[in-house]
């Protein structure tokens, strides 16, 4: 597996995908959240000029998820989600990333997939199925 070119500033930077927490996208910038074991708090945000449509191209080949209208997560950094849909990720870089509705059945089906992965189980998926938080 390759890594990841993000373009920020004058310089090109170069990350193991399992090194991005997230992205946030803010109108034509993304900030992407990477993880930095010698930071206080485990990340460092890098600010790119690019969409986070660009990133969400980028990146869809690896365990990435668009999971509402500014944010992308990395699946493998999520630890938890709440009732009211709240993403929580291990390294606390946000405060929480909302669930877009959009997005839920997608984000059930790859979470279940990488899951069973994980515990090399092998499970049958439905094209579609119903999922509720």
């Amino acid at each position: 597996m390759g890594k990841i070119a993000i373009p920020s500033g004058n310089e090109t930077l170069y990350f193991e995908p399992d090194e991005i927490i997230c992205m946030k996208g803010s109108s034509c910038y993304t900030h992407i959240y990477v993880t930095d074991a010698g930071s206080p708090n485990g990340f460092k945000k890098i600010l790119a000029a690019y969409t986070l449509k660009f990133f969400e191209q980028l990146v869809k080949q690896y365990a990435f998820m668009r999971v509402s209208k500014y944010w992308i997560a990395g699946l493998k950094h999520v630890c938890s989600i709440t009732k009211s849909n709240v993403i929580y990720l291990r390294i606390k870089c946000c405060t929480g990333i909302d669930l877009s509705p959009k997005f839920r059945q997608e984000f059930a089906r790859r979470m279940t997939y990488a899951f069973a992965l994980l515990l090399n189980l092998q499970i049958w998926l439905p094209d579609s199925f119903d999922f509720v938080c």
